[in-house]
């Protein structure tokens, strides 16, 4: 970082050209700082599991997953509030946030639909004559 900005710390220049900084010099650095660091961001879809409760929790998130799981395992009100044994059992990343949470959408979806073809199934077995062994 230091080898980037062409000005030492009290804002002066080294070098042969011993001018000070301008606004727009300054503007252009942060600018090509930060589309740079966005660039590299990663954002994860993930998948958390619970001993405790049973269950599973999906998510998506634009912070490190270390940092996620923590804040899912603080004692809050909501779902994964209530047990603190939470553990990332599967992640994919990202480049975007908006790849990260459609893919969370995509797949809450695809758990959905599966889940009410296996509750319908079992609701129409139940009512069906059982098969007759031979």
């Amino acid at each position: 970082l230091s080898q980037s900005i062409p000005w030492d710390f009290h804002g002066r220049v080294g070098g042969s050209n011993p001018s000070s900084p301008t606004m727009k010099d300054l503007q252009r650095f942060c600018r090509s700082f930060f589309v740079s660091i966005s660039l590299r961001m990663q954002c994860y879809f993930y998948i958390l599991f619970s001993p405790l409760r049973d269950a599973y929790y999906l998510g998506s998130t634009w912070d490190t997953l270390a940092s996620r799981l923590s804040k899912h395992n603080m004692h809050h009100k909501g779902f994964t509030g209530q047990a603190q044994d939470w553990a990332v059992v599967y992640s994919e990343s990202y480049p975007t946030r908006e790849e990260a949470y459609a893919r969370e959408r995509e797949v809450k979806h695809y758990i959905t639909e599966t889940t009410v073809g296996y509750w319908l199934h079992v609701a129409l077995k139940r009512h069906s004559v059982p098969c007759q062994s031979p």
